[in-house]
């Protein structure tokens, strides 16, 4: 079940508990409810209605008392049929039911104090009813217009709701009073807010569980329903009766229901398809009849100020209430409109902003124009598993200085801490990790954490030194509400795209690299199949030439020792030579192909590199290319360990480079440097001449097999070419820097090379 799902299914079985609560209520006694049947159309009912009240004691007086306060009684009426007489059978059921209605429902079922006066509430509704009753009596004889008794008392049960909730839920309903009155909305809508639902539900709920009848339950239902939507009922004509007296009621500013009409008195009365009323002209007229009932019904004594005095007050006071609720929705407004000018201002400083710092600089800078004081910094953590990073900022919002924490318990979910404890994070020890090693001086004491909600997994808070005396964030939330909200996710949002952008130039980066990867990877390939295929060949072209090679350098030998004259024998020995070089390509181009797989010992470098000097000088020497003014020196920067290699293919290969270097026609010195890289343990055998050095366009071919710059048959050029193939196969690489007129390097980088005793017994095993 998700969260959503979960809310509703607690919010229904709370709605079925309080439904299930009201028809724990008490019913109407037996008298009320033959009161309620009767229509008073005949002199039948009003006997029966004297004989019901005759017949309950406490009744009888309460009705004798209502006939003495009225404008109608007299002190000498005695008897309860004189006084149904005097007051009408109308008002006498009326003022009975209320009475009854109100014993019925009783206190608050727990003595609370709500602030919530029934008394204000029962005024509104008899002047609900009497306005009602007055709009009725405009109708007329109507066909289908309803009995103006029955408009009274359907408008004058209207609010039973209210009082239910009143007394069964006290402390919530004086909760949803307060929010009315606070953020000026209906009564209902902050019903529904707080509790769960609204008191139309329930007033309908105790209508049916009372037996009541239709019109009222209906009335009581609906009369919270604009007039022109009104559903299709028996009653439709009698409900927009009791939708008018309630404006109207609300009008004359009698009372207190907590309603908020959606449009003036006017339009609600020609909605409910009555007509026009000059509400001035007939104010006096109905707070009087309204006065009467309430003085008859208790609700008023002759000395308390007249209702339309007590209206004038009322309506003094709404106007207060309304200038107050103006002058601070006007000082909220200018607020508002400052953060959204902020806002406007955090974008356009956006805008040319890439990546996750400079988002942070932004965010500091407005943050300190819209809180004051100072961001001394903010913290990061891109995913729950890696370290808290916090990002130092000057007084102008520059990140200073970059800083993980390193304590293991702080290695936990910013996010999840964010959300869960964002009122606690400005203490204990998360805190004081946080402000410990902080560069700038700052007052602990006025740090607060605004948590920053970063959509994903990623946390993000701010560290902000309050101005002092200041409220900083928490004043910004609650007087700014959802506008304050705006600008912190406006934050948060920003700071989430920078870290959103880095990833996906990262990512970029990365898919180029695999891709540069990727391409040499198939290159690879590609040299590999070829130079397996290359290697069949001259595998095969090799056993094939040999023999004929083999005859032709035998008869050349056999002809030297039997030619005469010295130029005859110099053929011959040419032809022997020839055929030796010709043996001599094959083989080279074989082992290149498919060189011979390393044979790895423990090797001493110095004497490696010594030996591969001095084999290279001799073949110079021989070969007649080494320079008088020439030397061959090799240094070590260091004692070197033992190394694991095949010295006699590494050997080979540091001879050609040096003789490629000799070659060149350096002058001076040719330096063979030996190093270990200490930033990740790679051997570099370096050979540097001041030669002629080589083209882009030679550099670009140097590992070509046959490529050579040289004089057709000076050199063979495979040299580098067969040096490459050595250091591949020791899992290394050759690379070559050079700038014509300057000289060149070569360098043989190998990156597994330390001799380890155990590892290579281990492997010989």
């Amino acid at each position: 079940m998700t969260p959503a799902e979960q809310t509703a299914r607690d919010t229904e079985q709370h709605v079925d508990l309080i439904l299930r609560h009201v028809k724990g209520l008490p019913t109407l006694s037996p008298i009320a409810t033959r009161v309620l049947q009767l229509s008073g159309s005949g002199d039948a009912d009003i006997k029966e209605l004297v004989s019901l009240i005759e017949s309950d004691p406490a009744l009888s007086a309460r009705v004798l008392a209502m006939c003495r306060r009225s404008d109608v009684g007299a002190r000498s009426v005695t008897t309860v049929s004189r006084a149904v007489i005097l007051m009408g059978f109308e008002a006498v059921r009326s003022a009975m039911l209320s009475l009854e209605v109100i014993e019925c429902i009783g206190p608050a079922a727990d003595g609370h104090a709500t602030g919530f006066d029934r008394r204000q509430i029962w005024l509104h509704s008899l002047a609900a009813a009497c306005c009602a009753e007055w709009l009725s009596e405009r109708l007329g004889r109507d066909p289908g217009a309803p009995e103006p008794g029955e408009a009274f008392l359907c408008a004058l049960l209207h609010d039973l709701g209210k009082i239910a909730l009143d007394r069964l839920m006290p402390k919530s309903f004086a909760r949803a009073v307060e929010v009315c009155r606070a953020e000026r909305i209906d009564i209902a809508e902050a019903e529904r807010r707080i509790i769960g639902l609204d008191h139309h539900t329930v007033g309908k709920r105790l209508a049916e569980h009372w037996g009541l009848a239709h019109a009222i339950s209906d009335s009581i239902w609906l009369c919270g329903q604009p007039p022109t939507h009104l559903p299709t009922v028996p009653h439709r004509r009698l409900v927009q009766l009791v939708i008018g007296g309630i404006a109207l009621a609300r009008e004359l500013h009698i009372g207190w229901s907590g309603a908020i009409p959606s449009e003036p008195t006017h339009a609600t009365i020609r909605a409910c398809e009555l007509e026009p009323i000059d509400i001035a002209r007939i104010s006096a007229q109905l707070h009087e009849r309204i006065g009467r009932r309430a003085e008859a019904m208790g609700l008023m004594d002759r000395d308390d100020p007249s209702l339309l005095q007590q209206a004038l007050i009322h309506a003094n006071q709404e106007l207060g209430r309304l200038s107050a609720a103006m002058d601070q929705r006007a000082r909220q407004s200018e607020e508002r409109a400052g953060i959204l000018r902020a806002i406007a201002s955090f974008h356009s400083a956006l805008r040319n902003a890439n990546g996750i710092d400079a988002a942070m600089q932004c965010v500091a800078r407005s943050a300190q124009e819209t809180l004051g004081g100072h961001i001394v910094g903010i913290i990061w953590q891109r995913r729950p598993d890696e370290a808290i990073d916090i990002h130092e900022c000057a007084r102008d919002g520059r990140i200073i200085n970059t800083r993980r924490l390193v304590p293991e318990h702080t290695r936990a979910d910013l996010a999840a801490l964010i959300r869960e404890r964002a009122s606690r994070l400005d203490a204990g020890q998360f805190f004081e990790d946080l402000v410990t090693g902080l560069e700038r001086p700052c007052d602990r004491e006025r740090i607060r954490i605004i948590g920053l909600p970063i959509p994903g997994e990623a946390g993000c808070a701010l560290l902000h030194e309050a101005p002092e005396g200041a409220q900083g964030y928490a004043a910004l939330i609650a007087s700014e509400g959802a506008a304050g909200e705006a600008l912190v996710l406006t934050w948060a949002g920003a700071i989430g795209a920078g870290a959103a952008h880095d990833g996906a130039r990262r990512l970029g980066e990365d898919l180029a690299s695999a891709n540069r990867s990727l391409i040499e990877t198939q290159r690879a390939l590609v040299e590999a199949r070829a130079n397996r295929r290359l290697a069949a060949m001259t595998a095969g072209a090799a056993h094939e030439m040999n023999n004929p090679l083999m005859v032709i350098s035998g008869l050349a030998q056999r002809l030297v020792s039997r030619l005469q004259t010295d130029d005859e024998r110099a053929l011959a020995q040419r032809i022997a030579g020839s055929a030796q070089t010709l043996s001599t390509i094959i083989s080279n181009l074989h082992f290149f192909a498919q060189p011979s797989a390393p044979d790895f010992q423990r090797t001493l470098l110095h004497e490696l590199v010594r030996k591969a000097i001095d084999s290279a000088v001799e073949t110079a020497r021989a070969a007649g290319d080494l320079r008088s003014d020439s030397e061959v020196v090799a240094v070590f920067n260091e004692m070197l360990p033992p190394a694991r290699l095949d010295p006699e293919q590494i050997h080979q290969a540091v001879t050609e480079l040096i003789l490629n270097a000799i070659q060149s026609g350096a002058r001076g010195r040719i330096e063979v440097r030996v190093e270990v890289e200490r930033e990740d343990d790679r051997l570099l055998i370096t050979v540097t001449d001041r030669g002629e050095g080589m083209t882009p366009e030679t550099l670009s071919h140097a590992f070509d097999p046959f490529f050579s710059v040289k004089p057709a048959g000076r050199r063979l050029g495979m040299g580098l070419a067969r040096a490459q193939r050595l250091v591949e196969a020791h899992d290394g690489t050759l690379e070559l820097e050079s700038t014509p007129g300057k000289g060149t390097t070569a360098r043989i980088v190998l990156r597994s090379w330390r001799w380890r005793k155990g590892l290579e017994a281990g492997r010989a095993a």
